[in-house]
């Protein structure tokens, strides 16, 4: 048995339990919703939001797609490449997804912190809020 042909069973092992997690957390959802019982200690306990989907998305997205690249390129090429060297590559390529996705992350969310700030110390002005 092949190296890659014992990943296999662990992969499709991985990717059910990660569907059947999936699955248990939307139908618990569902029940305390359903029941409601939905409150900040709840919201906390399935912290996961659509921001943190779409961060985490992209930062796959952009490792995955860098290490997929990296793989065709060097199999095009014409000559022989050793593995080490295509592994080595590998990591290379998803070090610097994980950079990208950093700089793109961080910068829109400084923005949006100084934008939200701005416009609640305005409407508190605007409408005579005082918190002193």
């Amino acid at each position: 048995m092949s190296l890659s042909e014992s990943f296999i069973p662990i992969i499709m092992f991985l990717v059910i339990a990660y569907i059947v997690k999936i699955a248990l957390n939307y139908r618990t959802r569902k029940r305390l919703i359903e029941k409601g019982l939905l409150d900040e200690n709840i919201k906390n306990l399935f912290g996961d939001s659509i921001d943190s989907y779409g961060a985490s998305t992209l930062k796959w997205g952009l490792v995955l797609f860098l290490v997929g690249l990296v793989v065709l390129v060097l199999e095009a090429l014409p000559y022989y490449i050793p593995g080490e060297v295509t592994f080595g590559a590998m990591l290379v390529a998803a070090g610097t997804g994980l950079l990208l996705f950093y700089a793109f992350h961080s910068r829109p969310a400084a923005g949006r912190a100084s934008r939200h700030s701005e416009g609640h110390s305005r409407n508190s002005i605007q409408s005579g809020d005082s918190q002193y």
